[in-house]
């Protein structure tokens, strides 16, 4: 439609659009309006999403410093978990669970719609995809983080672990130096841990325990980080 406002909400589906459509039907919610409202603006309170409109996906598909994303939507016949493929493991656990609300978009016949991952695009060209476990990641570095979860070894029991939720204090900062011809970049993210809960009964009130646990948290940000960047590369950016 030409006619088609800039706000409507993007996403990449695998699969047939129109199928995708036509199947769902939630049960949790009267709205299908509202279904998707809720939907695609996840990115609120989840780190498996990303804020994604025509405008802005337009915007940063037509920027020389960027690139543009979008949610990935797809039909999954058996309700559960997400399996990750990744070489590597992250903060995150190695299943992650769709954006469906457990069965919010389910339709009769069984079929459950996901929001889950993003897609990313160079120039306008669809050139692959963010796995959900990596999306976190890519939220930081693109200033895009709301509101994340982590998981992190405790404190006393390294078996047992801590959920932690991550929300931007300051936005992310970028330095580049030309080295020899290298360009070398130092990024600075500045976040804010919210202890949620724990396996254990450790206390957390105690120095010890909470500086062992900002180490625990800054180690594994700085590893979830350093897997979005070399995962990205080596998948499917090309730098020219």
């Amino acid at each position: 439609n030409v006619a088609i406002r800039p706000r409507t909400s993007l996403a990449i589906c695998k699969g047939s659009a129109e199928e995708f459509i036509n199947n769902v039907s939630p049960v949790l919610e009267t709205s299908p309006a509202r279904y998707y409202v809720l939907a695609f603006t996840s990115f609120e309170y989840s780190d498996e999403s990303a804020e994604t409109d025509v405008l802005k996906f337009y915007t940063a598909a037509q920027s020389y410093d960027k690139d543009a994303v979008a949610v990935i939507a797809r039909l999954k016949d058996e309700p559960g978990d997400i399996e990750i493929n990744s070489n590597e493991s992250s903060s995150k656990n190695t299943k992650a669970k769709g954006l469906s609300s457990g069965g919010a978009g389910s339709s009769d016949d069984g079929k459950e719609a996901e929001f889950i991952g993003l897609a990313a695009f160079r120039g306008g060209k669809m050139v692959g995809e963010i796995s959900p476990d990596l999306t976190l990641g890519h939220l930081m570095l693109t200033n895009a983080l709301k509101k994340g979860t982590i998981t992190v070894p405790d404190a006393e029991n390294p078996e047992k672990v801590a959920s932690i939720t991550l929300s931007p204090k300051k936005g992310t900062k970028f330095q580049v130096a030309i080295q020899d011809k290298i360009p070398i970049v130092k990024i600075e993210i500045d976040l804010q841990a919210h202890f949620e809960s724990s396996t254990t009964t450790t206390d957390y009130l105690e120095t010890q325990n909470s500086e062992q646990l900002k180490r625990t948290i800054e180690q594994e940000v700085q590893n979830l980080v350093k897997e979005y960047l070399t995962e990205t590369q080596r998948r499917f950016i090309i730098w020219l």
